[in-house]
C-alpha cells in the first residue's frame, strides 16, 4: 500500500515518501494532537502476512518505544495487537544521512567521521544496554542534523529490524545489508551486540575512505571478504590518514567477536586517540597487507591459506563457505585483527606485564613435535622430543649470500623450537634455502625465511606449540591477542602450519620450520616464539637488504613481498 500526500493513515496526515526499502515505506507525517513531524513508517505485506513478524514487530516496537537517547530517533507510537497494518511513528529527524554525505563530498574529514561515530557509539551502547540490538549499522540509518547550538548531532535510527539479544540467538536468519555485516551474520554463529560494533567499524572505515570496505560487485564477494579477507586498512586509501586507525578498525574489524572492542564506545574513544597521537610514533602499528582479497595477512604465515581461499570463495562456491562455515573460521581465524583491547602492550626482553607472567622451566621438558597435514618441503626427521634441556644457550650463524648473521638462541625460553631449530640445522634443511619475503611497513619490518620450497607454504612435516611469549598470557584472554612489541635484533617463528596440531583455536600450536628476523621494532601479538637474538653484524646485513626494498611486481604489496637484494642461506652452522 502506497500512501500519497494528503491521506490520512493511524491519525496521522501523509505530508512527503521519505523513502522505501525492504521493509516498508517511510512518510514524513503531523499527527492532530502532536505539533510537529513525525516519521511514520509502515511496514510492507511480507511483514504483515508473516505471523512471526507481527509478533516479533509488536514485542519490540514495544520495547523500542523505551529508548530514549539524544541519538536515538525516539519512536512516538505504533500500531496495535488488533490492527491489521503494522506501524511505527518516531522522531523525524529534518536532516542527511551519512551515506548521504559520503555521496555528496566523498570521505569526511578525519576528526568529523569520529565525532560523528562517537555519537553513534553513545545511542548503540545505550539501546545495548537495554538488551537490544540494532543489526543493520550503516552509514543510511545514521542521521545527522543540528542541535539547538548548531553543532552537528546524529541519531540512530531503523531498529526496525533490531532484535531483542538472547544468548541463543545465531546470525542464519541474515538481515542486514551485506557490506557492513559481520561474519557471524554468514556463519550461523551467536550474534549480540559485538555485531553491531564490527558494522560501526564497517562505516567509520567508509566515512574515512569514501569507499565500502569489501567493494565487490557480487554479495558472494561480500560474503567471502567479511569471512576470511583481513580487515582494510584505512591509510592505503588516504595515507594522510594517521596510521594507528589502522590498527583501530583492524580490531574493530575482528573475524572473531572475542576479539574486537567490547562496546561501540570503546571503538569510538580509541578512534579518538588515534587522531590526538597524530603522528605515528618510530615503532609503528600493525598493518594488514594490502593484496588480493584471500590473501594471507601481513604477519609472518604459510601463504598456502590465502592460495586456498582465493580458489576456495568465488561467488559460486560462497554458498558453500556458509554452510560450512564453521570449518572456514577454523582455517582462518588466524585473519582476525589482533587484540580486544584498545591499546597495544609493549613486552621487553624479560620484562613483565600485568597478568602476564613466565613461569621458570624446569631443568629439561618433552616437547610434542606433530605431524602437520602437508609433506615436508625438504625430507628431514622429527626431533626427539624427550628430556629437553632448558638450560646453557647455543650460537649459530647464517651463513647467507648478502653477508653472515649471528645468533644466540633462548634455550631458557624456547627449548622445543630451539631443539627443533638446531635438528634441522643438522640435517641441512635450510642450506640453499632462499629468504622469500621482506616487510618494510612502519609497524612490521621482519625478513622471513625457512621454506626451501620458497612458495611460503613448506615446512618440515611437522609442527609444535608455541613458546615464549605465548605461553606468558591465558588462551584466549585479551592480553593473548593483543599487539606487543617485537624489538630489532629479534628471532622468531612464523605462523606456519596453522591450526595443524593446535591445541585448539587459538592457534597456539603453529611453529614449523618458517622464521623471521626482525630488523626494526614491529608490533605483532605474542603468537610467535621468540627463539634467539641476532648480533650486531646480523643486524648490519639485515639493514642492508633492507635498504634494498622489495623487488618489482611484489608477490604481496608494495611494502611486502621479495626482497629485492636476494637472500640465500647457504648454510647454517652451530658455533
Amino acid at each position: 500500500m502506497r500512501l500519497a500526500q494528503g491521506d490520512v493513515f493511524a491519525g496521522y496526515a501523509i505530508d512527503a515518501l521519505l523513502g522505501a526499502g525492504g521493509m516498508g515505506v517511510v512518510y514524513r507525517a503531523r499527527h492532530p494532537r502532536m505539533d510537529r513531524f513525525v516519521a511514520l513508517k509502515v511496514l510492507g505485506e511480507s511483514a504483515i502476512a508473516d505471523p512471526g513478524m507481527r509478533a516479533r514487530f509488536e514485542r519490540e516496537a514495544a520495547l523500542l518505544a523505551g529508548l530514549e537517547h539524544p541519538n536515538i530517533v525516539g519512536v512516538y507510537d505504533h500500531s496495535g495487537a488488533g490492527e491489521e497494518q503494522l506501524w511505527i511513528s518516531m522522531r523525524y529527524v529534518d536532516g542527511i544521512d551519512i551515506s548521504r554525505l559520503i555521496a555528496e563530498a566523498g570521505a569526511l574529514a578525519a576528526d568529523r567521521a569520529v565525532g560523528l561515530i562517537g555519537q553513534a557509539a553513545a545511542g548503540l551502547d545505550y539501546a545495548h544496554s537495554r538488551g537490544i540490538l540494532h543489526r543493520d549499522v550503516k552509514p543510511a540509518n545514521l542521521l545527522v542534523d543540528r542541535d539547538h547550538t548548531g553543532a552537528e548531532r546524529v541519531s540512530v535510527t531503523d531498529f526496525g529490524i533490531a532484535v531483542l539479544q538472547d544468548a541463543t540467538a545465531t546470525g542464519t536468519g541474515i538481515t542486514a545489508s551485506f557490506g557492513y555485516a559481520a561474519p557471524e551474520r554468514f556463519s550461523g554463529g551467536l550474534v549480540d551486540s559485538r555485531a553491531d560494533v564490527y558494522s560501526l567499524g564497517c562505516t567509520l572505515y567508509q566515512m574515512l575512505t569514501g569507499q565500502l570496505p569489501y567493494p565487490y560487485a557480487d554479495p558472494g564477494g561480500v560474503i567471502g571478504a567479511h569471512l576470511t579477507a583481513p580487515p582494510p586498512r584505512p591509510t592505503a586509501v588516504r595515507p594522510d590518514l594517521p596510521p594507528d586507525l589502522d590498527r583501530v578498525l583492524a580490531i574493530a574489524m575482528a573475524k572473531n567477536p572475542e576479539h574486537r572492542y567490547p562496546t561501540c564506545a570503546a571503538l569510538a574513544e580509541d578512534a579518538r586517540r588515534a587522531l590526538l597521537a597524530g603522528a605515528p610514533t618510530d615503532r609503528g602499528v600493525m598493518n594488514p597487507v594490502m593484496g588480493q582479497p584471500y590473501s594471507a595477512e601481513m604477519r609472518p604465515v604459510s601463504r598456502s591459506r590465502g592460495r586456498w581461499l582465493a580458489a576456495g570463495l568465488s561467488a559460486g562456491a560462497v554458498v558453500l563457505a556458509v554452510l560450512v562455515a564453521g570449518s572456514v573460521y577454523v582455517v582462518n581465524r588466524a585473519s582476525d585483527a589482533l587484540g580486544s583491547g584498545s591499546v597495544s602492550v609493549e613486552v621487553s626482553r624479560g620484562a613483565e606485564t600485568s597478568g602476564a607472567g613466565q613461569t621458570a622451566l624446569p631443568a629439561t621438558v618433552n616437547c610434542a613435535y606433530r605431524s602437520a597435514a602437508e609433506p615436508a618441503a625438504k625430507p628431514v626427521k622429527k626431533p626427539s622430543g624427550t628430556g629437553i634441556s632448558t638450560t646453557g644457550s647455543t650460537s649459530v650463524t647464517l651463513d647467507t649470500s648478502q653477508g653472515p648473521i649471528g645468533v644466540v638462541l633462548r634455550t631458557s625460553e624456547s627449548p622445543c623450537t630451539v631443539n627443533s631449530f638446531v635438528s634441522l640445522i643438522d640435517q641441512h634443511f635450510y642450506d640453499g634455502v632462499a629468504c622469500h619475503r621482506l616487510t618494510t611497513s612502519g609497524s612490521l619490518k621482519v625478513l622471513q625465511c625457512g621454506d626451501p620450497s620458497g612458495t611460503g607454504s613448506g615446512g618440515p612435516g611437522y609442527a609444535f606449540d608455541n613458546e615464549f611469549p605465548t605461553t606468558r598470557y591465558a588462551a584466549g584472554s585479551a592480553a593473548a591477542e593483543t599487539p606487543m612489541l617485537y624489538e630489532r635484533g629479534v628471532l622468531a617463528m612464523a605462523n606456519a602450519n596453522y591450526g595443524l596440531g593446535s591445541t585448539g583455536l587459538d592457534g597456539r600450536g603453529t611453529n614449523g620450520s618458517q622464521f623471521f628476523l626482525v630488523y626494526g621494532d614491529s608490533q605483532l601479538p605474542p603468537q610467535y616464539t621468540i627463539f634467539g637474538t641476532v648480533d650486531a653484524v646480523g643486524l648490519a646485513t639485515l639493514d642492508r637488504v633492507a635498504a634494498a626494498g622489495i623487488a618489482p611486481g611484489g608477490s604481496y604489496s608494495l611494502e611486502d613481498g621479495t626482497p629485492n637484494l636476494p637472500v640465500t642461506l647457504e648454510s647454517i652452522r652451530r658455533n
